[in-house]
């Protein structure tokens, strides 16, 4: 093929150190592990701004913070206000059929920014409810499937089980594994695979909301990670100067300290929603076997930021300290592609 398919994955919230490639102690990705083997792993790439909506401005347009103008959160500004040029729609214009399926966290909540479609799963949208009155449901692709399925009821969403999502609480996944948003977003990459049209090549925008809060993976995954070692404070000399925000024991703060207990149990719904992931990519990487797509596809896995969980007393993202600001990028070339051969670099 002249022209190879190409996928990105954006996760939501992961940590640049978070691999089992990276020589993590404890987080298992053996999946993401093997595509690194592939291709080139970068050690050191950073978010544009470690803030949600700039980080994926800046991923759809190529620009920076002082271009496009978003530097930090912001909800209800238009994306075409931003900068009319996107990476999707350089890809339609060289011939590329073009799809999202996930997170987009842009406004309105169903511009397809550039793609030819969209399957959508934001997660939370509060300014959505607030701003527009409008309900959740009827614009998210994941709710109404979700209330479709057996045994599940007609007004049943997918945080009844309390873990909020800026919350630091963690609690295994109440309904079965398959209705979890992560195998929901796997599930539909793989089935459009089959919808793609075959004539074209494609560019695929894979994007988790994990592992962003709410830290709620299958009770398999959690209880992989429940017997780390103790959470240990990693302190500077510096972090006097944020004191006026501290807000000690609050489940969702952004600064202060937690009971050692509830930042173990963040630590594991956390690294256990990686794993789900990881073995949600691994059904992607097979379905390209079986398709032989496999050599004529390149991926490209990353993160809009981090999360700081606990390092230096901050917690979630936003700052400019490693945590936050660090995330994973591996890009994988077609295995017939000599740009394979620089797999041992590392920047």
């Amino acid at each position: 093929m002249n022209k190879p398919n190409v996928i990105l994955i954006c996760v939501d919230e992961w940590r640049g150190d978070c691999l089992g490639a990276e020589g993590h102690p404890y987080v298992q990705t053996p999946h993401l592990d093997e595509l690194a083997s592939k291709g080139a792993r970068f050690r050191h790439a950073y978010s544009a701004t470690p803030t949600c909506v700039p980080a994926r401005v800046a991923l759809f347009t190529g620009q920076s913070q002082e271009r496009h103008g978003r530097v930090g959160y912001e909800e209800g500004v238009k994306f075409d206000d931003v900068h009319p040029v996107t990476l999707q729609g350089e890809f339609r214009r060289a011939g590329y059929q073009t799809q999202a399926i996930g997170k987009l966290h842009v406004y309105p909540e169903r511009n397809r920014v550039g793609f030819d479609e969209v399957i959508l799963h934001d997660g939370f949208l509060h300014h959505a409810r607030r701003e527009h009155r409008r309900d959740f449901k009827f614009f998210d692709d994941y709710v109404p499937w979700l209330r479709r399925q057996p045994g599940v009821t007609a007004d049943e969403e997918y945080f009844d089980h309390g873990a909020g999502c800026n919350s630091t609480v963690a609690r295994p996944w109440d309904k079965a594994e398959r209705l979890h948003p992560t195998s929901w977003t796997g599930s539909q990459a793989v089935e459009w695979l089959y919808r793609r049209d075959p004539t074209v090549p494609f560019f695929l925008y894979l994007s988790f909301h994990r592992p962003h809060p709410p830290y709620d993976p299958p009770a398999w995954a959690m209880e992989m990670y429940l017997d780390l070692p103790a959470f240990e404070r990693r302190l500077g000399d510096w972090e006097h100067h944020y004191e006026s925000v501290r807000s000690n024991g609050l489940h969702q703060l952004s600064f202060g300290t937690l009971a050692p207990a509830v930042t173990h149990r963040a630590r594991a719904g956390y690294y256990g929603l990686m794993t789900q992931i990881d073995l949600q990519l691994m059904r992607l990487f097979e379905a390209l076997n079986e398709f032989s797509l496999a050599e004529d596809t390149i991926v490209a896995f990353t993160s809009d930021h981090g999360e700081m969980l606990g390092d230096h007393d901050f917690y979630r993202k936003a700052v400019g300290y490693e945590g936050s600001a660090r995330v994973p990028f591996i890009l994988a070339p077609a295995p017939n592609d000599p740009a394979a051969l620089r797999r041992d670099r590392r920047r």
